[in-house]
């Protein structure tokens, strides 16, 4: 199963401009939509929007420190003539939230991923 979905990814997928880190993904919902047609699964836009989002979530799951990181040293920060005191934790957490605003593909095993589980769905049917 995973090499035909493979040979699928292959004539769609993308090399993303992030670099070797995040390989190739399929950003457009049409071409993600005619990836996962391909692999004979049919999501809606919705549910490909839906499945986007469930990717940035978990991804930020995978970011947020744990109980001991949350300690942060503050930073003075100048902002229209007043100081303001942020953690260098806010911070992250800005950088974090603009990143997952920028993230709008499909990595490979994400597609592996809900394929199988539409997949799933449509043998119980």
């Amino acid at each position: 199963m995973f090499r035909e979905l493979y040979e699928i990814w292959c004539r769609v997928a993308t090399v993303h401009p992030g670099g070797s880190e995040n390989g190739s993904v399929v950003s457009e919902t049409q071409r993600l939509q005619s990836l996962f047609h391909q692999a004979s699964v049919y999501p809606s836009q919705s549910q490909i929007l839906e499945m986007i989002h469930c990717a940035r979530e978990r991804e930020q799951q995978q970011r947020e420190p744990g109980p001991a990181a949350t300690t942060a040293t503050p930073i003075s920060v100048e902002s229209r003539g007043v100081d303001h005191l942020q953690t260098e934790q806010q911070q992250q957490q800005l950088q974090q939230q603009q990143q997952q605003q920028q993230r709008n593909f499909l990595t490979f095993g994400e597609f592996c991923l809900f394929a199988n589980e539409l997949r799933k769905c449509y043998e119980r049917e």
